[in-house]
């Protein structure tokens, strides 16, 4: 079974692939404000902005997904998405508090 033949616009993925991107940066700015003053503030901001750039980009991708028929696979990416940023913000509190004297 195919999906529908259906335009791709990349003004709704834009849009899509922006929101995981703040959301993703915002998490990490959480993450940097509980790190603990062990980290490497550098390295963490590094990898707080590859992931939000890789956020984007998956994004995109869902937004495709769902506009070419893929409802379901779109669903999950999003869940397993929430799922990650809800443990990340998790991990990074119980580091944060363990570490603080």
């Amino acid at each position: 079974m195919s999906p529908p033949n259906t335009p791709f616009d990349i003004k709704k993925a834009a849009k899509l692939g922006g929101v995981a991107f703040l959301f993703a940066f915002m998490v990490g700015v959480a993450m940097l404000a509980m790190a603990p003053a062990t980290a490497d503030p550098e390295q963490l901001g590094r990898g707080i902005a590859q992931f939000a750039g890789f956020s984007f980009i998956a994004g995109i991708s869902v937004s495709h997904l769902e506009q070419t028929g893929f409802t379901l696979p779109a669903r999950v990416l999003k869940g397993i998405f929430v799922l990650m940023l809800v443990g990340l913000l998790i991990f990074a509190a119980s580091t944060g508090l363990r570490s603080q004297p």
